[in-house]
């Protein structure tokens, strides 16, 4: 008798993680379940989970042939948002200054952020870029809205003061408040 050993069929399993990061195939015997690999990551989304031809992928089944499974991604969502001041004092004809915003997840993909001041005639802002209009104080706020219509805001209380020019070319400053 001549016994002949037959090697088990073995499949692939490929990940496909739609621009994530790379999760190399393996090979499965007949039969045996793929083992579950670490999530993959993509910048500006959260993985969800893994799917076989649109159904969720059950990691204890059997793998009877070559599978792709397809990572299935969300959106981040705004978590938290700041500015780079939170006071600013300035003068009337002084320079503009830019307010920066700062957001936290920082890889963000989808998202609108829009300014206002509360007080258009002591300080504008177009695009985070305050300009200073007369004496007074204003609030400057920055929101965030994301994907999901989370909304997140930051401010920065900005003061201008008057300045006027004396006749022996001496600036002097008054700040009201």
């Amino acid at each position: 008798v001549t016994v002949v050993a037959v090697p088990a069929q073995q499949y692939t399993v490929t990940f496909n993680t739609d621009g994530g990061s790379i999760i190399g195939a393996v090979q499965v015997i007949d039969g045996s379940p793929v083992a579950r690999p670490a999530d993959p990551t993509k910048a500006g989304y959260t993985f969800v989970k893994w799917q076989l031809d649109g159904s969720d992928y059950d990691f204890s089944s059997a793998v009877t042939g070559n599978i792709t499974l397809n990572a299935v991604w969300a959106y981040k969502s705004i978590e938290s948002i700041s500015l780079n001041e939170r006071e600013h004092m300035t003068w009337v004809g002084n320079s503009d200054f830019t307010l920066t915003p700062t957001y936290s997840p920082s890889d963000l993909i989808t998202k609108t952020v829009t300014w206002s001041s509360n007080n258009e005639s002591v300080a504008t802002v177009n695009n985070g870029i305050v300009h200073a209009v007369g004496a007074g104080t204003a609030t400057i706020t920055c929101t965030v809205t994301d994907q999901y219509d989370t909304k997140k805001t930051a401010t920065c209380e900005v003061t201008v003061a008057a300045c006027e020019m004396a006749t022996d070319n001496i600036y002097s400053m008054t700040v009201t408040s």
